[in-house]
């Protein structure tokens, strides 16, 4: 299970109020523990990384206008095998690779970015997490930003 950390990073609003943001993800340590194994170098071992596993040839139906299929890159192992063995029943599952989340991130985000790897690539998240953003989500309004002290 994913957790948020409060941080101490200070961001400001349009308005110019400043509030402490939210941002810190928190893998769950049997997940960086695989990701460690997987993924026999430095980078998981270092603070801060969120691993994010994915297979050769799983793919989702897409939800996005002119794209037929995407490339699910799970949060959480377990949902990763769930979901081959949903899909593939009587195959073995294929290697597993792992990616990080902020790297892959920038990825995304960097405009004309080489990394193709990453153009029909999706975050999946477990099906608690969901559960939890939309239970918090009733508690507020659209659009609505909630700050603290």
């Amino acid at each position: 299970q994913l957790s948020v950390k409060k941080t101490q990073s200070i961001a400001t609003n349009a308005k110019a109020r400043k509030f402490n943001t939210y941002y810190q993800v928190i893998p769950a340590t049997e997940d960086l523990n695989a990701a460690m194994r997987i993924d026999s170098g430095q980078r998981f071992k270092e603070r801060g990384r969120v691993p994010l596993f994915f297979v050769d040839g799983l793919t989702l139906p897409s939800n996005e206008e002119g794209l037929d299929r995407v490339t699910p890159a799970f949060f959480i192992l377990k949902d990763l095998v769930t979901e081959w063995k949903k899909q593939y029943p009587d195959s073995d599952l294929p290697k597993i690779q792992v990616r990080e989340l902020n790297e892959t991130f920038r990825s995304m985000i960097t405009p004309a970015g080489r990394d193709k790897s990453v153009k029909d690539l999706v975050f999946v998240a477990n099906s608690e997490s969901v559960a939890r953003a939309k239970d918090c989500a009733r508690s507020y309004k659209l659009g609505e930003m909630i700050l603290t002290k």
